[in-house]
C-alpha cells in the first residue's frame, strides 16, 4: 500500500473539525481514508501529546527534546515503533486512543465524509488494537539456563551445546515473527504481507548452533522437537495473553501455526528421525508425557487430596490406564512423599480450581496436552 501524505503546517486540532476530514470525498477509496486516518493521527500525536517518541530516540543526553518532524513520525509508525506518552517514563501505541477521539468528535457530525471516516476507523478498529498490542509489547528474553532446564527434565543433556545461544535465537525468532506480522498489519490491515527474510537468517543461525554435527541422530531429533515445543509454548502463551489467537477474519487456525511449520519445515531432517523410547510404566500412563507430567506434580504434592486430584482427572481423561487400587498399588512403591493406604477421593470431592490451574500451568510448561 503505497501512501503519500501531505501534512499540516499547524496544529489542525485548533480549527473545526470538518477541516480534518479535507481529502475524503463521496469515491474516496481505502488508502485515501487511511491517508487522512494517518494524517491526523500523527497530527495528534505530533500536537497533542506532551511527548511523542520513545526517549532513547528523541532526547539528547541533557535530557532535551531533540528536533523531531511529523514524517520521522510517521516512519516510526510503520516500522512498527511509534509510541508516545503524557511524560519520558510512560509511552504507548496512540491508535486506539486516537480512534476514541475520533468517535468522540465525528460520530455527532452528518456527512458523507464524517460517515465514510467513522466507517473506515470501525472496519479496522480490530486490527488497530492489534498494532497497539504488538507495538507496546515489551518482550523479556528467557534466560538459557531456563532451556536447559527444559532440556534436562526430559533427559536430554548435552553439554557441548551452546544452550544460552539457542535458547537466544530461539526467542529472537519469536520476537522476529511478532514485529513483521505488525508490520504487516500496519501496511495491509491482515497477515498476508509478512516478510520472511528475517526468520529465514536466524533459523539458519539456530542451525549452526545446534551442532548437529556433535549429535547422535536421536539427539539431534530431541533437540528440534524440544526447541520446537519452547517456540510453540511462547506463541501460544502470548496469543492467549494478548487475545492474538486467530487471523484478524477470525478463518483459519493458530495465526502463528505458519511459522511453527516453518521452523518444523526447516529441521524435518532432524524430526524424521526416530526418536528413542523413554522407559515408562506403560501398563499405568497412556504416554511418556503424561507419566513426566504425574511424577512431576507427584514429587512435591503432600496431602492426599492432591493427588487423588490429579489421578482422576487423568484417569478420567484415559490418561492413566488401570482403577484406583492398581493404581495406588504401584504408586507406593515409587519414592514419592506420600503412602496412599486407602482410596483415592473421587473427581468431584478432590476438585478445586486452585488444583485445576496448578495442573493446567504444569501441564503448559512441560509441553502437555490435557
Amino acid at each position: 500500500m503505497k501512501i503519500e501524505i501531505d501534512f499540516y503546517t499547524k496544529n489542525p486540532f485548533e480549527k473545526e473539525a470538518s477541516f480534518r476530514l479535507q481529502g475524503i470525498t463521496a469515491d474516496s477509496q481505502e488508502t485515501q481514508l487511511y491517508e487522512v486516518f494517518l494524517k491526523n493521527m500523527i497530527s495528534y500525536v505530533y500536537y497533542q501529546t506532551n511527548v511523542y517518541h520513545q526517549a532513547s530516540d528523541f532526547i539528547d543526553y541533557y535530557g532535551n527534546l531533540k528536533d523531531v518532524s511529523l514524517q520521522i513520525l510517521l516512519r516510526k509508525y510503520f516500522i512498527g515503533n511509534l509510541k508516545t506518552g503524557l511524560n519520558v517514563n510512560s509511552f504507548a501505541s496512540p491508535i486506539i486512543d486516537f480512534c476514541v477521539h475520533e468517535f468522540q468528535i465525528f460520530e455527532r457530525f452528518n456527512s458523507i465524509e464524517s460517515e465514510l471516516y467513522i466507517q473506515f476507523i470501525r472496519k479496522y478498529y480490530n486490527v488497530f488494537r492489534r498494532i497497539d498490542t504488538l507495538v507496546d509489547f515489551e518482550f523479556e528474553p528467557t534466560k538459557g539456563d531456563d532451556f536447559l532446564g527444559y532440556l534436562n527434565n526430559y533427559g536430554l543433556i548435552l553439554p557441548h551445546i551452546n544452550i544460552e545461544l539457542i535458547a537466544s535465537l530461539l526467542d529472537q525468532y519469536f520476537v522476529v515473527v511478532c514485529k513483521n506480522l505488525c508490520r504487516s498489519y500496519i501496511n495491509s490491515f491482515d497477515e498476508n504481507d509478512i516478510t520472511d527474510w528475517e526468520s529465514e537468517i536466524i533459523l539458519r543461525d539456530i542451525y549452526v548452533a545446534m551442532k548437529f554435527d556433535l549429535l547422535e541422530e536421536n539427539e539431534q531429533a530431541q533437540l528440534v522437537l524440544y526447541s520446537k515445543r519452547w517456540i510453540l509454548q511462547l506463541f501460544k502463551s502470548f496469543s492467549i495473553l494478548k487475545n492474538i489467537r486467530y487471523n484478524i477474519n477470525n478463518k483459519g487456525d493458530f495465526i502463528f501455526q505458519p511459522f511453527i511449520d516453518k521452523f518444523s519445515n526447516y529441521f524435518s531432517f532432524a524430526e524424521k528421525k526416530v526418536v528413542a523410547e523413554k522407559s515408562y510404566p506403560t501398563h499405568i500412563f497412556a504416554t511418556y508425557e503424561v507419566y513426566h507430567l504425574f511424577n512431576t506434580l507427584a514429587q512435591g504434592l503432600r496431602i492426599k487430596v492432591s493427588v487423588s486430584f490429579v489421578y482422576r482427572l487423568l484417569h478420567e481423561k484415559g490418561l492413566i490406564l488401570v482403577k484406583d487400587a492398581p493404581f495406588r498399588e504401584w504408586y507406593n512403591l515409587q519414592s514419592y512423599p506420600l503412602t496412599l493406604s486407602t482410596a483415592t477421593e473421587t473427581l468431584a470431592n478432590s476438585k478445586s480450581s486452585e488444583r485445576e490451574q496448578f495442573v493446567a500451568i504444569v501441564a503448559s510448561l512441560l509441553g502437555v496436552t490435557l
